[in-house]
C-alpha cells in the first residue's frame, strides 16, 4: 500500500515540478485531484489520502488529505483544515485546506471545486480556490 501511494504522490509530483512557479504547480495538483477523485459518499469510513489517490474515490477529508500529501512533496506549505460548515442551510462536518504562497495563507476547497454539472460531466471550478 505504501508503495502504491508513494508511486501516485510521486507521479503527480514529477509532472508539477515542471512548472516554474508555485502557484502552477498548486493548479496543477488541484485539477489533476480533482479529475481522478470521485466524491462517493460510501467512502464515509475510508478518509484517507490513500482512498483519493490510489482508489480514486473519498469524501472530503481524502480530498484534503491528498491535496497536503502531494503539495507538502513540491516543498509548498500546506494544512489540512476541518471543522463544522454551512452550505446550502445544512450544518456538519467538513476538510478543506490552506496553502501558504509567498508568505499569504490561502482557503482551497478541492472538495468543492469538483462538481459534477446537469449533464452529468465532471467540471472543475475555482470557486474554492485560493481564497483569502
Amino acid at each position: 500500500m505504501k508503495n502504491n501511494l508513494n508511486n501516485a504522490v510521486l507521479e503527480i509530483v514529477t509532472e508539477a515540478n515542471k512548472l516554474s512557479s508555485n502557484i502552477e504547480k498548486e493548479k496543477y495538483v488541484h485539477d489533476i485531484l480533482a479529475s481522478k477523485i470521485e466524491y462517493d459518499f460510501s467512502m464515509k469510513e475510508d478518509q484517507r489520502a490513500y482512498g483519493a489517490l490510489i482508489n480514486n474515490k473519498s469524501v472530503c477529508s481524502g480530498y484534503a488529505k491528498a491535496f497536503q500529501l502531494v503539495m507538502r512533496k513540491l516543498n509548498i506549505p500546506t494544512y489540512y483544515i476541518s471543522g463544522d460548515i454551512t452550505k446550502d442551510g445544512d450544518v456538519g462536518p467538513h476538510a478543506w485546506n490552506m496553502v501558504k504562497l509567498e508568505n499569504e495563507l490561502y482557503n482551497v476547497d478541492l472538495t468543492w471545486d469538483d462538481v459534477i454539472d446537469q449533464y452529468g460531466k465532471n467540471r472543475i471550478i475555482y470557486r474554492y480556490f485560493n481564497v483569502n
